[in-house]
């Protein structure tokens, strides 16, 4: 993994830089596209995906970059970390809401 960060981002990470990863294959079903209010449904999935990570892992920054926008309240609220997010696009816009209704 950190090979590839320092070849896709042009950034070198210390091996000696405390990096822990965790395994959450047993928890990927909270990730399937919802048949149902899907975006609602997703978005909590989501909550419920990253609550179960924090809970595995508790970091003192939370970094979220993939636009999953609730995960960050549940690091901040629920698991007490500082949080640092990146959001480039809302997660539930007017044109969004204009194809559903």
């Amino acid at each position: 993994l950190l090979q590839n960060v320092s070849r896709k981002f042009s950034i070198k990470i210390s091996e000696s830089f405390p990096l822990s990863f965790i395994h959450m294959h047993n928890h990927i079903h909270h990730l399937e596209r919802a048949n149902r209010f899907s975006m609602i449904s997703e978005s909590i999935g989501t909550m419920i995906f990253a609550w179960k990570a924090l809970r595995k892992l508790t970091p003192h920054v939370f970094f979220e970059t993939t636009g999953c926008a609730f995960t960050f309240l549940v690091a901040k609220f629920l698991a007490g970390c500082r949080v640092a997010t990146y959001v480039h696009y809302p997660t539930i816009s007017t044109d969004m809401l204009s194809l559903v209704w």
